[in-house]
């Protein structure tokens, strides 16, 4: 049986890295134990004592060199093959996974907000590792709801989010605001591409001297007035101007 399932402990490891290391060293642990389960004793005590060799050999041969080392400086003067799994377990969580201030951390967590730059998945995804740290309990999506929602940086989105209903979840939320992001990105899209298409037109129209829609009336105000083809000067009788912009000598 291969006693290699996982990648070695890296030594520069933090909370994150050594508590994932551990569930998917568990999960080998017990892949591996449910493959041998009828080469097990029948006896109960001595079935517990094949499991916990199992479990502490399989620590010692995953963590790697340095990681051993690390280990061994842990359990001083004690010999990590001398003690029990879960104690070496409960020392690489106290190591590098120190049990965080509480206070400490639901403050940093209440003052998380979208950074500039930062999209709205990864927001989120900072949102919900913060709170992990923290003593939420039952309240955890609710406390990543309303964080969600007062740190948003677009503030239309906010007020989009603050008509949610009562049971919104924090999926609920987050899925709407990814909507309205998108929709209001699909309106910028829109309203730039229009107005470039406008000034493409007025460009085109200058440099061909021909006169566009809108030509410029003289007065103060400076304005522009629309010329219709069909309208006939009182004046000259000519079409396309009125008796007022007539330069007809008559």
């Amino acid at each position: 049986m291969a006693t290699r399932i996982v990648e070695h402990l890296p030594i520069q490891s933090d909370r994150n890295t050594i508590t994932n290391w551990i569930k998917r060293l568990t999960a080998g642990i017990e892949l591996a134990i449910f493959k041998c389960k009828e080469k097990l004793p029948t006896d109960a005590e001595e079935k517990k004592k094949d499991i916990e060799f199992l479990k502490l050999n399989m620590l010692i041969a995953n963590i790697g060199g340095p990681g051993f080392g690390e280990l061994s400086s842990l359990t001083a003067p004690r010999d990590p093959e001398k003690m029990k799994y879960a104690e070496l377990i409960k020392l690489l969580e106290d190591h590098y996974a120190p049990k965080p201030n509480l206070i400490g951390e639901e403050y940093r967590f209440s003052k998380l907000v979208q950074e500039s730059g930062e999209t709205l998945p990864a927001f989120y995804t900072r949102l919900k590792v913060a709170a992990q740290t923290c003593s939420f309990g039952d309240r955890y999506g609710l406390m990543i709801r309303n964080r969600l929602i007062c740190g948003i940086r677009n503030s239309k989105i906010r007020e989009e989010l603050l008509s949610c209903k009562d049971d919104a979840t924090a999926g609920d939320v987050y899925e709407l605001a990814r909507q309205k992001e998108m929709e209001i990105s699909v309106g910028n899209s829109i309203g730039t591409n229009s107005q470039l298409s406008v000034n493409h037109v007025e460009k085109r129209g200058q440099s061909s001297g021909k006169p566009n829609h809108y030509q410029r009336s003289g007065g103060k105000s400076n304005q522009y007035k629309r010329t219709n083809s069909t309208v006939a000067c009182a004046k000259c009788t000519l079409r396309g101007h009125s008796a007022d912009n007539c330069r007809v000598k008559c």
